[in-house]
């Protein structure tokens, strides 16, 4: 849940996503476009440099901010790192969503790679997965028994 101004709630854990130092801005608007997130918040050095957004897709709320450009170059400096500088990312997002084949299609329209074509579990259970233009892995689910997902439709966010 979130707090007014965007703020986290107690006990609430926030994922935060490094991008390459510089990538801030296309990161927010990446996951605007393709994944219809909210941005809550942009945080900011009195100078106006931009050092990470909140954004929230549903009711999960993470963090964009860019990765130290010193240790992105410098393993032997400790994390965090972006996933470009990695070369590989740890997690992989899953998220639930009403439609994976569209969320695919928008997030590829969007700069996104795909990773697994969208397909039908003997569940009937649709799932899919993308590359974000930042290295993030996102694992796209429909649970076809599941009807708390999240709408990433235009239409959805346009009734909002």
């Amino acid at each position: 849940m979130v707090a007014n101004g965007g703020r986290l709630a107690d006990r609430q854990i926030c994922v935060k996503l490094f991008v390459r130092h510089g990538d801030e801005d296309r990161a927010i608007a990446f996951y605007r476009e393709a994944l219809g997130a909210e941005l809550l918040q942009r945080h900011e050095w009195p100078s106006g440099i931009l050092t990470s957004a909140d954004l929230r897709i549903g009711e999960s709320v993470f963090r964009i901010a860019g990765a130290n450009p010193r240790r992105d170059a410098e393993p032997k400096l400790g994390g965090p790192r972006s996933p470009h500088a990695l070369g590989t990312t740890a997690v992989i997002l899953e998220l639930h969503v009403r439609d994976v084949d569209r969320v695919i299609g928008r997030a590829i329209g969007a700069g996104a790679s795909l990773r697994n074509a969208a397909e039908t579990l003997s569940t009937g259970d649709r799932v899919g997965a993308f590359i974000d233009p930042f290295g993030h892995i996102w694992a796209l689910f429909n649970a076809m028994e599941d009807a708390d997902v999240v709408d990433l439709s235009i239409e959805a966010r346009n009734a909002a």
